[in-house]
């Protein structure tokens, strides 16, 4: 396939994407579990509930079910405890997907504008890409606590090509 017109920008997920950070996640969960005397729960398990955000992750770890719902003042509590666990977890087991540097080489040495969009909080999404070694290849992050709604919701990409 050729593409008759430069392109000028690529928009591109993080969790699952670029990177592997379901170990981390993994580890935030478990420990955040424990204490509320739940878990803990094993890598694969773990990666079958994680991609549809954190409170989804939370309430599905909480019930053992795929479409459990989990108390509201337990969610919160758990959610708590995760945020402040991952906040020590996050990068520390991550990894760029193969190939991953090389392209986002390719795309800033073809004059491409590159923008990394995630509902993760900005917060931890730039401290990932920073530990990974990626940050400066991104001319724009986008987290999910810029918006006021996260994808599937169009904001996101509008705001970035804004």
């Amino acid at each position: 396939m050729q593409i008759d017109y430069p392109v000028k920008g690529v928009f591109i997920d993080l969790d699952g994407t670029l990177v592997d950070s379901a170990p981390d996640l993994h580890d935030a969960l478990n420990q955040s579990l424990m204490q509320l005397n739940y878990g803990p729960y094993d890598i694969q398990q773990t990666r079958q509930w994680i991609g549809n955000g954190l409170d989804l992750l939370l309430h599905r770890a909480l019930t053992n079910r795929f479409d459990g719902q989990a108390d509201e003042t337990l969610l919160n509590q758990c959610r708590d405890l995760f945020l402040a666990q991952y906040r020590q977890t996050n990068g520390v087991k991550s990894c760029l997907y193969p190939g991953v540097a090389e392209a986002l080489s390719y795309f800033k040495e073809s004059g491409c504008k590159v923008a990394c969009v995630t509902n993760k909080n900005r917060a931890f999404a730039e401290p990932l890409l920073d530990s990974l070694g990626v940050l400066a290849s991104f001319d724009l992050v986008l987290g999910g606590d810029d918006v006021s709604s996260k994808k599937p919701h169009p904001e996101m990409l509008h705001k970035a090509l804004n």
